[in-house]
């Protein structure tokens, strides 16, 4: 017995059409995450950074693999932390291959669904948009606080940045006045790009939802993306930033060596506490700076939006503090590095602040509009609706016959939650 086809109507012809166009967009949107994240995680398995003491990588290029490092008589030891730091960041982004390969069946589903009627693409895009921001952030954490655990003094961002090239090694290409291309540099130029690019692209779809007695409504993106993209971009810079000048003043590694078997502490220790403060802010700010929150669909309003705000401004009270303790004999003598490393944290947080105060209502939502009223002709109707089926799936023109059609367009960000895919 072949199966009733239902003559759809013009509007529900043109909202097939559009659903279509959405559903395509998260399909390339999340397959470009999927491949970035592949990415990443082959990169992580490269040295990004150089510690006295700690062996790094999976012996790819010449180096020993980490697991040679570990001190089995000195557990504590500061080439097992480094190691076992490693080991982790290499579980965290494997584990997250495997994660976003996951969410191929909901990306590149054709059906409807009765419970998210057609907005699984754009869910399991959402998704591997996280499942992505994770890795780059994991790999960028792990690598930062291997260099500020393990070292135990002050070293600069230069020389633990210094790690074997990949570039070098696989593609020949020699050192051009002593600079080479590191690979932390080459993870965050592939990473950072990937961000912004798929964070924007992705960030204007619609969604479908099915409200009762009015049909299939298209929710559009109600606010803009390029204020979004601006202050994002100026985020993971001030992030980056902080950390490079952070490196060359820390205290950290030395602060907690006795509590590993290293010698004792003989600094200051308010100074490394504060140095620890900034640490822990920065951990949010980089976390933020490379997620996808910025490009949510509701602007400013979304949830999480003022996270970065909240900890640039402890970031500046820890820095600014930690810089009149050092060095109030000594403001602003730009001839000390140590000095002047921390003096531009304190001027990165301040700027960074400022600007999240200047945009913290951006992007904005436009005026709202009268709600046209919606006649008794595109109201719903009872009936007509096809076979109820066993399974989640529908076939995709379910909520397209007469029943759940509708021409009106709707410019909302009260979009569906994010469900655990």
């Amino acid at each position: 017995m072949k199966t009733e086809k239902h003559k759809l109507s013009k509007d529900a012809r043109k909202l097939k059409r559009r659903i279509k166009r959405t559903r395509a967009k998260a399909g390339w949107v999340g397959f470009f995450y999927l491949i970035g994240t592949i990415l990443l995680a082959a990169l992580a398995c490269i040295p990004m950074v150089a510690v006295d003491g700690v062996k790094l990588g999976v012996g790819i290029v010449g180096e020993e693999g980490f697991w040679t490092g570990f001190d089995f008589e000195n557990i504590l030891s500061a080439g097992n932390i480094g190691g076992l730091l490693y080991a982790l960041m290499l579980l965290a982004v494997v584990i997250n291959v495997f994660r976003s390969f996951g969410k191929l069946g909901w990306l590149w589903n054709r059906k409807a669904s009765k419970t998210y009627g057609y907005d699984r693409n754009v869910l399991a895009m959402q998704s591997m948009g996280k499942i992505f921001s994770g890795s780059l952030s994991c790999i960028i954490t792990f690598n930062v606080l291997i260099v500020l655990l393990c070292s135990g003094s002050a070293v600069t961002a230069k020389e633990v940045l210094a790690a074997p090239s990949v570039m070098d090694k696989f593609l020949g290409m020699p050192e051009v006045a002593g600079f080479t291309i590191y690979n932390i540099y080459l993870v965050l130029a592939i990473g950072l790009l990937l961000h912004f690019w798929l964070g924007f692209w992705g960030g204007k779809v619609s969604f479908f939802p099915i409200e009762e007695g009015v049909g299939v409504i298209e929710k559009k993106r109600a606010v803009g993306r390029f204020a979004a993209l601006f202050r994002n971009i100026l985020q993971a810079a001030a992030a980056i930033a902080i950390v490079y000048f952070l490196i060359p003043v820390s205290s950290i590694g030395a602060f907690i060596a006795p509590y590993i078997g290293g010698a004792e502490f003989t600094g200051d220790m308010i100074q490394a506490v504060l140095q620890l403060v900034i640490l822990l802010c920065w951990l949010v700010l980089i976390k933020h700076a490379t997620a996808t929150t910025e490009y949510n669909l509701e602007g400013a309003e979304g949830p999480g939006m003022a996270n970065f705000r909240v900890f640039i401004f402890f970031t500046l009270a820890a820095s600014a503090a930690l810089y009149f303790m050092a060095y109030s004999s000594d403001l602003f003598n730009f001839d000390d590095a140590a000095n002047k490393s921390t003096l531009f944290i304190v001027a990165i947080s301040l700027v960074m602040f400022i600007i999240e105060c200047m945009m913290r209502k951006a992007p904005g939502l436009p005026r709202e509009k009268e709600e046209a009223e919606v006649s008794e002709d595109e109201e719903g109707v009872e009936g007509g609706a096809a076979p109820v089926k066993e399974t989640d799936d529908l076939d995709f023109d379910f909520f397209l016959i007469n029943g759940y059609v509708t021409d009106e367009v709707i410019e909302t960000v009260d979009v569906l939650a994010d469900p655990e895919l």
